[in-house]
């Protein structure tokens, strides 16, 4: 039983030994070599990423140089344009500001030798008118009050005065004007004076906002002449749509108009006066009161 014994206990190795005979600086200085090569791998790595980003910088530094200097051609080339269209938006800024005014101006605007000669067409038979006054507001001006608490608005009056051999009837007076007369609000015969053989009757019409002409107006204008037809269809056109040529055109056939090329046809003069005044004292007027 010993020789069995023996022969279980015997050393069972794992491998060969093995004895390390380099000195330790040999170990390190392996070691040290490794962590210098990884060193200058990390250092190569950190370079080319340094390197990637900027060149990624300087390319977006690049492409935003070029869309800052397109963006410049393009400013340039529209300022360029403004230039050139220059004198159409100073026509459109001219035309807006003439129809404003033409519109302002032609406010009040009255056709006095067409109401003097209806007032005329009015008179009694055997009437002559001796004198003729018109009174309208400034377009910049108030508006006219009624002349008291039961009377028409008024827009204008007109005051004359008939010769005649009796004194008018003041009802057919009143029919023959309402009749006849644009614009008729009210009338009445303030004042009857014979004088050297003859009445003279003051008699004064007051005129609403029918009798205002509107002749400025843009379907007045495209109305007046031919010439006016080409200036209503630009008129027609809102002002921010107009082309600088319409604009242009627009602005030269309204300051024609303006001027008195383009006017309304007026009927002949007659035998009695319509000189138009704002003043009602005249000589006669004076002796009659």
């Amino acid at each position: 039983m010993s020789g069995a014994s023996a022969r279980d206990t015997r050393l069972v190795l794992a491998g060969e030994p093995r004895v390390q005979l380099l000195p330790r600086f040999v170990q390190e200085r392996e070691k040290a070599r490794v962590a210098r090569r990884m060193i200058v791998l990390l250092v190569i790595l950190v370079v080319v990423a340094v390197g990637g980003a900027t060149f990624a910088a300087y390319l977006k530094s690049t492409l935003a140089q070029s869309e800052l200097a397109a963006a410049n051609q393009t400013t340039q080339d529209l300022l360029e344009q403004q230039k050139k269209y220059a004198p159409g938006a100073v026509a459109a800024a001219n035309l807006a500001d003439l129809e404003q005014a033409i519109g302002l101006a032609g406010a009040t605007d009255v056709l006095w030798a067409d109401l003097t000669h209806q007032i005329a067409d009015s008179r009694p038979p055997g009437s002559t008118m001796v004198e003729v006054t018109w009174t309208t507001r400034e377009p910049w001006g108030a508006p006219l009050l009624p002349e008291g608490a039961l009377r028409s608005p008024r827009e204008a009056t007109v005051q004359f005065v008939l010769s005649s051999v009796s004194i008018p009837d003041a009802v057919t007076v009143r029919d023959q004007l309402k009749a006849n007369v644009t614009g008729y609000a009210d009338s009445y015969i303030y004042q009857s004076q014979l004088k050297d053989g003859v009445y003279l009757t003051r008699i004064q019409v007051t005129l609403d906002a029918d009798a205002l002409s509107h002749r400025f107006s843009a379907e007045k204008i495209s109305a007046a002449e031919e010439g006016a037809t080409d200036l209503a269809e630009l008129l027609k056109t809102p002002e921010k749509e107009r082309t600088p040529e319409q604009a242009a055109a627009a602005a030269q056939l309204v300051a024609q108009y303006a001027l008195g090329f383009h006017r309304d046809p007026t009927p002949a003069a007659s035998s009695e006066p319509t000189d138009e005044s704002t003043d009602a004292s005249t000589d006669d007027e004076g002796d009659a009161q």
